[in-house]
Order: structure tokens, then C-alpha cells, then sequence
């Protein structure tokens, strides 16, 4: 991914130079190398869509995780990614991402990876919980199979971004009322998503729809000086994580 765009722009700029002498005068010389600055950013960003492409590669190799059948290829789940916007006109339909645990579970990776570059200002916080989560588990002590639907759980738990606007997603001001609105329905978008893994996650698949609710089973606010989700005064209750 970082050496294709490269080569490009080497490449693009032999050809330039070889194609077109440089002159030897200042005023010439001057547009010379523009044009070849130009030509070779043009390689850059001519290059960049189709190596991003294979982007969720680097986001599938950094996992480990169990499936419900088999794990799937790495390098096919990262094509598969071309496909995610097929499949999110599918989910706005009203459609499942997967007949079948196994093959939701595939969906799902590529939906994570779509998620990386959609909410671009909190890239990774998935995987840094899933990573926490790990070494809780570890501390108690829980089974292989407890732990497999931890991970799952923590990486699953804000698929439902997707159905936020990245626009807002990735606004640096704070956000307005009708902003907070917006963002407080990612944990009920997430159902639509998550819901083909249940059979298999069990009550690990909750952790996408209730990751914002308190204990006492009342939804968590936005701003700090705001409402509940169900617009009643926060009492300092606290929150699931």
C-alpha cells in the first residue's frame, strides 16, 4: 500500500523527464519542474484508490479471532471489502448481512474495516478494546470459548457508526443538540448488523446495541450537563462499558 504510490510516482516522473528536456533557462526551467510535480502528484492520487482497496488486509491481519466454522482467506475478506457498499444498500433495504453465522461473521469483518475509514478521529478504538478486553478475560480466568465472544463483543460493539454520518462522525467542534441526536442511535443501529451472529455470539452480540446504557437499564447521555437518552436528569448512575 505504500509502495505502489510510490513506484508510481517514480515511474511517472522517468517518464516525464525523458519525454520533455529539462531547459536550461529559469523561466522555462520553473514550469519544467511544475509540470513534472504535477504529473507525478497526479500518479499519487491516480494510485492511492486502487491500492485502498487491499487496506482491510491490514486490519484482518491484525486480528485473531475464532469463526463459527472455518476462518476465512485474509487476502479474499480484503477484497470482499469492494463489495461493502452492495451489501450497506442491502442493510438499508431492510436485508441481513448473512444467511448464516459464518457467513455474517465474514460480512462483518469487512463492515469493521469499512468502519476504520468511515470514523477516521477514533481509528482503532475497536481493536484497543478488544485488546483490553483480552487481558480482562485473561485476569478472570475465563474459558477459550467465553473469551472468543469477548473479542467478538468488543469489536462488534460500534458497527453501528456505519449508519452515522462520517460528516459528523469526524466533526472537530463540539456537538450540537441535534448532533448528540444523531450519534446516541448508533447503539440501536447497530441490531440490523449484528443480528445474524446471535446463534453463535449469544448474548455477546448485546455489546453493539447496550454498550451506552447504564446499569439500571437507562440510556447514557450525550454532553455532560444533558438528559438521558429518554430525556430524564442523569443521577450519576453508571455506565456499561
Amino acid at each position: 500500500m505504500f509502495g505502489v504510490p510510490v513506484a508510481a510516482v517514480i515511474a511517472v516522473s522517468v517518464v516525464f523527464a525523458n519525454l520533455s528536456s529539462r531547459p536550461s533557462t529559469m523561466g522555462p526551467q520553473a514550469l519544467w519542474w511544475l509540470g513534472l510535480t504535477a504529473c507525478a502528484t497526479g500518479a499519487a492520487f491516480v494510485s492511492r484508490p486502487v491500492v485502498q482497496r487491499l487496506a482491510p488486509l491490514h486490519f484482518v491481519y491484525q486480528l485473531n479471532l475464532a469463526f463459527p466454522e472455518h476462518a476465512p482467506q485474509r487476502f479474499g475478506t480484503a477484497i470482499r471489502r469492494s463489495g461493502v457498499r452492495e451489501l450497506e444498500r442491502r442493510l438499508a433495504l431492510g436485508g441481513s448481512i448473512g444467511d448464516t453465522p459464518q457467513q455474517a461473521a465474514e460480512h462483518m469483518i469487512a463492515l469493521l474495516a469499512r468502519l476504520t475509514h468511515h470514523d477516521r478521529l477514533t481509528r482503532g478504538h475497536c481493536e484497543r478494546v478488544a485488546a483490553y478486553t483480552s487481558m480482562i478475560a485473561d485476569e478472570l480466568a475465563m474459558s477459550d470459548a467465553e473469551k472468543d465472544q469477548l473479542r467478538w463483543a468488543a469489536l462488534i460493539h460500534d458497527v453501528g457508526k456505519l449508519n452515522v454520518a462520517a460528516a459528523l462522525l469526524n466533526k472537530t467542534t463540539p456537538p450540537s443538540a441535534g448532533d448528540w441526536r444523531e450519534l446516541r442511535r448508533h447503539p440501536a443501529a447497530a441490531r440490523q448488523f449484528v443480528g445474524p451472529l446471535r446463534p453463535w455470539l449469544g448474548n455477546a452480540v448485546l455489546a453493539a446495541s447496550q454498550h451506552h446504557e447504564h446499569w439500571n437499564g437507562r440510556l447514557s447521555r450525550g454532553p455532560t450537563d444533558g438528559p438521558d437518552f429518554d430525556g430524564r436528569p442523569h443521577r450519576g448512575s453508571c455506565r456499561r462499558v
